[in-house]
């Protein structure tokens, strides 16, 4: 499949992104239980504050997933609270001051919560402004190119530009796929066109409606080969890469709102040797430039010739059937929860651990 799905539910992990230390904020008047800078004191009974929330289908599957973490914070000894991004009630927590650090497990808006945990103060772990970069597919693209990883050849459409500028999709040639390019909203928007024709029916007037979700469309030529999705791990265990896994369904494109009629499965596949030490390399170099530990992905294409095409890539991990992660992690003999706890605990565990120490240092230095 080409430049298909723009992911099936993670169709690769979020993982969330590499987890960020204690941020110092400006000075501002300190807090009960909170040192200024973000220092947290070994003592401090708040909660962590695990943040859910997203775009449209994203938000329940978010919510469950914050959910799930809570439980296993709670498991290890951590107390947390979870809140919906945007609420009344989180907004009140930042100012009262009433979280120990905030964990970010929101899916659709990454990248926005790190800035709340800065300016309140907070210590952060999830995806930061750095790692939602990875998000963008003009700049995963830019990267892509630069890494020299095959991406199918695409143009980029600006919602200020004028509408003569959209005769540029010709160059493609051939079968199209057109998606959003900056939002992630999974596979909304993502629609297939059967030649790079700009005047036929239907596309000017479907590009004209993404314009309502973004400010700028991807234009992809329609690549055709066997589409997979490979993950990737960083984790105290060092670099791991999961089975490829392959979507079977019916449609040509992958559809999320017909995704609970069962038309589709994860299945595994045999990929040549050359194509996985390709993939393997983009993981290590995907995780340096996206500044990414716990779980990512990419969507590829392996031809025919065993080629390899990356269309998409995220950090996403989903907890249904309809998820990659849970999939990927079964083959390995991973129970789904072994996932999370390497995803989500063990980096607070750090960072709290490190704040701790860094609390203690100059009552120690008093001591000698």
């Amino acid at each position: 499949m080409g430049a298909v799905p723009d992911r099936p539910h993670d169709c690769g992990g979020r993982g969330r992104g590499r987890h960020r230390g204690a941020r110092t904020g400006a000075a501002r008047p300190a807090r009960p239980g909170r040192l200024n800078g973000g220092v947290l004191p070994t003592n401090d009974n708040r909660p962590v504050g695990v943040l859910a929330g997203g775009r449209g289908v994203l938000r329940s599957s978010s919510e469950v997933v914050a959910g799930r973490v809570r439980t296993l914070l709670e498991s290890a000894g951590v107390a947390a609270t979870v809140f919906r991004y945007g609420s009344e009630e989180f907004t009140a927590a930042l100012d009262r001051g009433d979280m120990r650090l905030l964990q970010d497990v929101t899916y659709g808006v990454y990248g926005r919560a790190e800035s709340l945990a800065a300016a309140a103060g907070l210590g952060f772990v999830g995806t930061g402004a750095r790692q939602a970069e990875v998000y963008d597919k003009v700049r995963l693209k830019t990267f892509l190119s630069r890494a020299r990883v095959g991406t199918p050849a695409h143009v980029v459409l600006d919602a200020h530009a004028h509408p003569s500028s959209w005769s540029a999709i010709k160059l493609l040639e051939g079968p199209i796929v057109v998606k959003p390019a900056t939002a992630d909203l999974l596979s909304a928007g993502v629609r297939f066109f059967g030649t790079a024709d700009p005047w036929q029916p239907g596309l000017r007037e479907h590009i004209g409606q993404l314009f309502t979700l973004d400010q700028t469309v991807l234009v992809e030529r329609y690549v055709p080969g066997l589409e997979i999705c490979l993950g990737y791990e960083v984790s105290r265990r060092g670099f791991e890469m999961y089975p490829a896994l392959t979507i079977t369904k019916e449609a040509r494109l992958f559809d999320h709102a017909v995704k609970t009629s069962r038309r589709y499965a994860f299945t595994p596949v045999d990929v040549p040797q050359a194509a996985l030490g390709s993939l393997g390399r983009l993981g290590w170099a995907m995780a340096a430039e996206f500044d990414l530990t716990g779980c990512f992905y990419v969507n590829a294409i392996v031809t025919d010739d065993g080629d390899v095409s990356v269309f998409d890539a995220g950090a996403t991990v989903g907890l249904t059937e309809h998820s990659y992660f849970p999939a990927a992690a079964a083959l390995r003999g991973d129970a789904v929860d072994d996932l999370l706890v390497r995803q989500f605990v063990q980096p607070v565990e750090d960072l709290l651990r490190r704040d701790g120490a860094s609390h203690r240092e100059p009552a120690e230095m008093e001591t000698h």
